[in-house]
């Protein structure tokens, strides 16, 4: 089973996620957004970055897949996925 829901608002100064998302679906979007911000910024200070677009897929009941494109005020772009099993981050790739 594939989930797949659509573009989502959120920034990483103060999170806002739409409301039709679960509250493990957010968890797992803000992780995601979180790791590819501090792989963008070497693990220094991170600026803060905007959700333009998530989808995610769950091949089967153990592992999800989200894919997001993150973008700053200065026109930065960053898109990865990341991969959860059992809900925790096993992969992120750029």
């Amino acid at each position: 089973m594939i989930g797949r829901w659509a573009i989502l608002v959120m920034s990483f100064a103060a999170p806002a996620l739409a409301q039709t998302a679960t509250e493990p679906d957010k968890a797992l979007v803000e992780a995601c957004a979180h790791e590819l911000a501090e792989r963008q910024s070497g693990g220094g200070q991170s600026h803060a970055y905007t959700v333009s677009a998530t989808e995610m897929e769950r091949p089967n009941d153990t592992t999800v897949r989200v894919r997001l494109s993150l973008t700053s005020g200065e026109g930065r772009l960053i898109q990865g996925t990341c991969v959860f099993r059992n809900g925790k981050l096993f992969d992120v790739r750029q």
